[in-house]
């Protein structure tokens, strides 16, 4: 149901020109959904090492930087 949910929206972000064209709307609804995983999120932690604030800002870049339609070199 939340995936679904979150490709409805996405999809609507593309017809809306508020997201890239060619978005691969079922993919990045998996991508965003994935850090929602617990166990994903402790394999990265305890099985990769990958420290809490590299997790943070990789799902902020995604989430709000990420999927925006315009030149990557303006954002900031």
């Amino acid at each position: 149901m939340l995936q679904a949910t979150v490709v409805a929206l996405l999809g609507r972000a593309v017809e809306e020109g508020e997201a890239w064209e060619t978005l691969d709307v079922e993919g990045v609804a998996g991508a965003v959904l994935a850090p929602l995983n617990v166990d994903l999120y402790m394999y990265q932690r305890g099985g990769l090492g990958i420290g809490r604030e590299r997790i943070v800002a990789a799902v902020r870049g995604l989430l709000l930087d990420g999927l925006r339609r315009g030149d990557p070199e303006q954002r900031g």
